[in-house]
């Protein structure tokens, strides 16, 4: 059996008849090591990592796999670990086959869910509005998973017509037709919009009937 510790060692036989005839080798010990890149990693529940083991010290360099949690698909030096449903600490082993004492570890952090919008709506729906009348406040129904931001921003594609306050506040500049829209913070893809027809109108002030312009 060879030695924990790598050098030149050198091995005699002896004679057990005549214990004076004898003869020497040396022998060059070379203790094998496994590593595993990325040394450290993080994924989201349910994602993959990819993962690659070094042996040295040997000719044979391959390696079995195992983890204490999610999976490990694949065999030989790169295999790809896939995080389980929840979140926590798995940690990924790469052993050598030519010498099953040497190993490398990995400790993969899985974080969770990953943040994600699902939909975005503006409960209100499309609006008409009055020069000169009342501005209009708009909500945007966000639905998220993961912790993900419901914040939206909301922007008028004519500000000319309609204008909107970054808290969703609509108000009616002058005739015409503009598109109200409120698009999520945490991921733009997601957004909803409303057409807003804006008109003049009269309004009864008292005994004054007054025509908006």
């Amino acid at each position: 059996t060879a030695p924990v510790i790598a050098g030149s060692y050198v091995v005699t036989a002896t004679s057990v008849e005549d214990p004076s005839a004898s003869a020497s080798a040396a022998v060059l010990v070379e203790v094998v090591s496994v590593s595993v890149e990325p040394s450290s990693a993080s994924v989201y529940a349910g994602e993959t990592v990819e993962l690659t083991a070094s042996v040295s010290g040997t000719d044979n360099e391959a390696v079995t796999w195992s983890a204490t949690c999610g999976s490990v698909s694949g065999s030989g030096s790169t295999v790809t670990f896939e995080a389980p449903s929840f979140a926590g600490s798995c940690t990924v082993t790469s052993t050598s086959v030519a010498d099953g004492r040497r190993s490398a570890s990995v400790v993969v952090e899985v974080l969770g869910e990953r943040p994600r919008v699902v939909s975005v709506t503006i409960v209100e729906g499309d609006q008409s509005l009055v020069v000169g009348g009342d501005p209009v406040q708009l909500s945007a129904d966000v639905v998220v998973e993961g912790g993900a931001s419901d914040a939206v921003t909301w922007s008028s594609s004519d500000e000319r017509v309609v204008t909107v306050s970054a808290g969703g506040e609509i108000a009616a500049i002058t005739e015409g037709t503009a598109v109200v829209t409120a698009t999520s913070v945490s991921d733009p893809a997601y957004a909803d919009s409303i057409a807003v027809d804006v008109r003049f109108g009269i309004f009864d002030e008292g005994d004054f009937l007054t025509y908006s312009t």
